[in-house]
């Protein structure tokens, strides 16, 4: 077996010893992150791709990488601690109110810094992609205010609006710090509520079928294989195999601005399909929770 490397982020190294590996041997894959290069504080989520040659076969992987940088105050001073930068948010939970379908709406969340040194804001984390970052301020004086300003668009799949936003700061005591901003869509729309905000029922993926049909704002992307699309697939779906080595150089000519409805067989390839985008930052992608199983099963139309 012969083992390559396809893609990985430029602060991400890849090793592999051996490259060729014989029969009932075991390898390794050293992996270095330099976080110097990445520049940036807080979590993040990279894949690699790997293809793995047996004979004739090529069969090409997705590994998933996660970190999480943080900032090392170790080397401070107990007087150097006392005189830090101390961030403080008057709230932690931000009611953002109603929202008309398609509105673009932007709030303000303000902070102070009342520790006795400059502020700095590293980073600021959203996991709910229908918030965007608009600006925020990232140094703020000694008894100063600051604020992150950051825009909501609902669209016709989404009831209640909510996000988790993490803000990384140099405060030693409080690096990071995570608010809640939540809101509500005027049309009562009910979807399947999970744990990551991307997916939704069958029911409402055909919803989104429907009142986009003839409209180019929706794609529907599958990313099964050829011969399981060509064999039976959603009516105006594109296929993008997942596992086809080229896969995250095609997502980077799609339109980022586009809804997604991103399907697979049962749901599973579609998550890492949408990691992708999410890191390519796609504005609106959804999976549909059971893939063309469930969609089948609903009795939705197929091509055939």
């Amino acid at each position: 077996m012969e083992l390559s490397l396809l893609y990985s982020p430029e602060y991400i190294s890849i090793k592999i010893t051996p490259d060729i590996l014989k029969p009932k041997k075991r390898g390794k894959l050293i992996i270095t992150y330099n976080s110097k290069d990445k520049k940036n504080y807080g979590k993040s989520t990279d894949q690699i791709k790997l293809n793995m040659k047996q004979g004739e076969r090529d069969i090409t992987g997705i590994l998933t990488i996660t970190a999480n940088m943080v900032e090392d105050f170790s080397y401070l001073s107990e007087k150097e601690l006392a005189d830090s930068p101390i961030i403080h948010f008057p709230k932690s939970r931000f009611d953002l109110g109603e929202f008309e379908l398609h509105e673009t709406k932007k709030a303000e969340l303000q902070f102070e810094n009342k520790g006795k040194k400059d502020l700095k804001v590293h980073n600021i984390e959203i996991s709910n992609n229908l918030f965007k970052l608009q600006n925020f301020d990232p140094i703020i004086k000694p008894g100063n205010k600051g604020k992150i300003v950051i825009s909501i668009k609902p669209i016709q799949t989404t009831n209640n609006i909510r996000s988790n936003i993490t803000v990384i700061s140099n405060d030693p005591k409080h690096s990071s710090v995570t608010l809640i901003a939540q809101g509500s869509n005027k049309k009562n729309v009910l979807i399947h509520e999970t744990d990551e905000e991307f997916y939704i029922t069958e029911k409402h993926a055909y919803f989104m079928f429907e009142e986009f049909k003839g409209k180019d704002e929706l794609v529907i992307l599958d990313v099964r294989s050829k011969e399981e699309f060509e064999n039976s697939h959603i009516p105006d779906a594109i296929n993008i195999e997942l596992f086809n080595k080229n896969f995250y150089e095609i997502l980077k000519t799609l339109d980022k601005s586009r809804i997604y409805l991103v399907y697979c067989k049962s749901g599973m390839d579609s998550k890492e399909a949408v990691m992708m985008m999410n890191k390519l930052e796609f504005e609106r992608v959804h999976i549909m929770e059971e893939g063309i199983i469930g969609w089948e099963k609903s009795g939705y139309p197929l091509v055939k």
